[in-house]
């Protein structure tokens, strides 16, 4: 790696692991304080109790931890500029518009365009067998590395400038919240669909199967390794069953 002065602030090429905090660097705009954050941001849960004795972390802070916060920072976020944007649009379209946005199938994107991917632990990827999943908390995580790091204002701007705007309008066109849609079929035609989700697997590599009832009537089934990714899939086929039967 070559490490230009012009592209990088002199003081990054001083740092001990300056390789990896120029990537830091390329993907955020920042220098990053304490680099710890960002490892463990980029180590899934299978890999990451030794990790965290390597690490130099306050207690408390893990790596499902970071994925909650940064989950919650993004969406709030996207809600804002989809509010702000879509001016004349009601709040179901709003939800769409954010759904599409943080997603898994989204952030999976995300995390391979901006450069993330590549810096994934290895050694986590070994004990995943779905890497949208991966790829995806680690988006969430890294969110969360930046705030905790460097604080509220630099993380909104990384989440505004690095990912919103650049690709908001690619994923706008991404497969639509199925469970809204779905959701929405029920009010209009008065449906009472109950959800039923069964979680197997292990602690940090769950699946759950979710089958979706009507009337005793199985009308949508879906496995993912996300409970909301089983619903996604399981309201993808119960949308066509409402189309065919109901509509």
């Amino acid at each position: 790696m070559s490490y230009n002065p012009l592209k990088y602030p002199i003081k990054l090429l001083f740092r001990k692991e300056r390789e990896f905090c120029c990537s830091i660097y390329d993907i955020t705009g920042f220098c990053p304080k304490n680099s710890a954050y960002y490892h463990l941001a980029l180590t899934t849960p299978s890999a990451f109790a030794n990790q965290h004795k390597k690490r130099q972390v306050p207690e408390g802070i893990t790596n499902e931890r970071m994925e909650f916060l940064g989950d919650a920072i993004l969406g709030n976020y996207v809600a804002i500029y989809v509010y702000d944007r879509y001016r004349n649009k009601d709040e179901g379209f709003l939800t769409d518009m954010r759904s599409r946005f943080v997603k898994r199938k989204s952030l999976g994107y995300l995390c391979n365009e901006i450069g993330l991917a590549k810096l994934i632990n290895k050694s986590s990827l070994e004990h995943r067998f779905h890497n949208s999943y991966v790829t995806g908390n680690v988006v969430e995580a890294f969110i969360c590395a930046v705030y905790l790091d460097l604080g509220m204002k630099k993380c909104r701007k990384f989440i505004e400038e690095k990912l919103i705007r650049p690709y908001f309008d690619k994923m706008a066109n991404f497969d639509p919240d199925y469970k809204t849609i779905f959701m929405q079929q029920c009010q209009k035609y008065r449906l009472d669909a109950q959800f039923l989700t069964e979680q197997s697997g292990t602690e940090h590599e769950p699946v759950f199967n979710t089958t979706i009832v009507l009337d005793g009537h199985e009308i949508g089934k879906g496995m993912g390794f996300t409970k909301k990714e089983s619903h996604q899939k399981a309201c993808s086929q119960a949308i066509k069953y409402v189309k065919s039967h109901i509509e």
